[in-house]
């Protein structure tokens, strides 16, 4: 009876051009809690929200969800079955001949959430961004917390376009991977700014830029010690390597800096920096 009317529904469903999402929130020893399985499915919305928001504007820094995309992927509620915590959820698909932005968002989801290790997580990183990743930690870190593994089927006018099936120690896995997972560039820039402060104990310094963030870092003991001498504050031409580590775990971006070289300007040239402050 109850499979009867799941059927009935995707098939009204269909009708009116809307996709159905049959989403199974399930603990392998007990029922589920309530307010832990419709965490995890809020989650699994926002993950499909950022996805989309990605695949359809580009790589995405954040796990934002503006507005407009929200309106886009929000699932309304069909009903609820029995079976751990089950509940159907439509969304607006039309049907077309060609693969809509979000039938490639479920498929990107579902491939994402089958990810085994650092590899396949970076492949989907450098496809859309940390933000989608830090969808999916969030998503998996949620359900394995709780214990909570997750059966998930996708129709479009009526057909399956996609089944995921997780068990909770699959999602903990995920959520493991994810947490060992960041990226490492380095770069080296040319920067203009007035050095404000030195200390040679320490190779720390802070080099002051013109209407832009403080930059903060180490700088190499040769560059300034007895034999190199600076007086502050100094106006330079500094030489920094940049070095950005990406958590995609947190979606965090984290700089550090190194400073190799200064240049300071003399007699007119100093003047005529001055007096542009």
């Amino acid at each position: 009876m109850q499979e009867k009317l799941r059927e009935q529904f995707v098939e009204a469903a269909a009708m009116i051009g809307h996709d159905v999402c049959q989403y199974r929130a399930f603990d392998e020893y007990e029922r589920p809690k309530a307010a832990a399985a419709f965490g995890a499915i809020a989650e699994f919305q926002r993950l499909i929200s950022v996805v989309y928001g990605a695949l359809q504007h580009g790589y995405k820094q954040r796990a934002t969800i503006p507005e407009h995309v929200a309106r886009e992927t929000a699932f309304d509620f069909g009903f609820g079955f029995h079976g751990s915590v089950g509940i159907m959820l439509t969304i607006r698909n039309a049907q077309e001949l060609f693969e809509t932005g979000l039938d490639d968002t479920i498929s990107t989801v579902f491939s994402m959430s089958k990810s085994k290790n650092p590899s396949e997580v970076l492949h989907h990183a450098h496809r859309l961004g940390p933000g989608p990743i830090n969808a999916l930690y969030e998503w998996a870190a949620g359900n394995a917390n709780n214990g909570l593994g997750a059966e998930i089927e996708w129709r479009h006018g009526g057909r399956v376009k996609g089944t995921l099936f997780v068990q909770p120690r699959e999602l903990a896995h995920l959520r493991k991977v994810i947490d060992e997972t960041s990226t490492v560039t380095e770069q080296t820039v040319t920067v203009e700014g007035k050095l404000i402060a030195a200390d040679v104990e320490t190779s720390k310094f802070k080099l002051k830029r013109k209407n832009l963030p403080l930059i903060r870092g180490l700088f190499d003991p040769e560059i300034i010690d007895e034999d190199h001498r600076v007086q502050l504050p100094a106006r330079c031409t500094a030489t920094l390597r940049k070095i950005t580590t990406i958590k995609y775990s947190t979606g965090t971006e984290d700089v550090q800096w190194r400073l190799l070289a200064i240049d300071q300007p003399r007699g007119s040239e100093l003047g005529n920096l001055d007096s542009q402050e």
